[in-house]
């Protein structure tokens, strides 16, 4: 069953999960899917899956769209989860 936020303010579906809020956030932030889904300890399949879900939950077709939104509601100023403590490091080649 998915836990209902009680994060429902003008216009945001109240069937986005938590989680989806909590991805939805970090996205407003900037912060890329790869860097969203390490503050939450998720995969960045699982990320991108749930902004996915949201896309279809609220009838958009991009991130872009998706984040525009959030910021009409003020969702970027709303504190969703705890952030980890260790700062993000991806894991990058480069070439020499």
């Amino acid at each position: 069953m998915k836990n209902k936020s009680s994060f429902c303010r003008g216009g945001i579906n109240p069937n986005l999960t938590k989680r989806e809020l909590d991805v939805l956030y970090l996205l407003a932030h900037g912060r890329p899917i790869k860097e969203a889904a390490w503050s939450l300890g998720i995969s960045p399949k699982t990320c991108t899956r749930h902004v996915s879900n949201m896309m279809f939950k609220l009838g958009m077709h991009s991130r872009y769209e998706l984040v525009v939104h959030a910021a009409k509601l003020g969702i970027h100023t709303e504190l969703r989860f705890e952030p980890q403590t260790v700062a993000f490091q991806p894991n990058i080649q480069r070439a020499a």
